[in-house]
């Protein structure tokens, strides 16, 4: 699934297990995506989201981590899972990059596969402004 992911979309997901093993998590969760994201801090959907948006990343990662659980911490090199709702905005971050006619998936499409299922991240994104209709305005 991953050969068609751009190298920045690559290093948002490398981000994202960074946050897991920093919150203890069981499982890459769609906020992992999300905060993977913000860490990386370049790429189309981080400046859309906050150069584009004008949106506050320091504020939305409060957001997010305002709802997680934290637990103890752990390796990095220990390999973590992807939860069913990670997979299936992975599955959707696809599709809205076919929907576009793109055939590289690039940090410009996870926003679109986060929004469209029903987790942390997608609240957040919400509640900061970003539906689904205006990222594919955008995109």
């Amino acid at each position: 699934m991953f050969e068609r992911f751009s190298e920045q979309a690559r290093r948002v997901l490398f981000f994202a297990r960074v946050e897991v093993s920093r919150w203890g998590s069981p499982q890459v969760e769609p906020e992992h995506l999300l905060l993977g994201m913000i860490r990386e801090g370049k790429g189309a959907a981080y400046d859309l989201l906050f150069d584009d948006l004008h949106l506050d990343w320091r504020r939305m990662v409060q957001d997010i981590e305002s709802q997680m659980e934290k637990r103890p911490g752990f390796a990095q090199s220990i390999e973590i899972p992807f939860s069913t709702s990670t997979k299936e905005a992975l599955t959707a971050t696809v599709e809205e990059a076919e929907r576009l006619q793109h055939h590289g998936i690039g940090t410009e499409h996870l926003p679109l596969g986060i929004l469209r299922i029903d987790s942390i991240a997608a609240s957040v994104l919400t509640e900061h402004g970003v539906t689904l209709e205006l990222a594919r305005q955008k995109f």
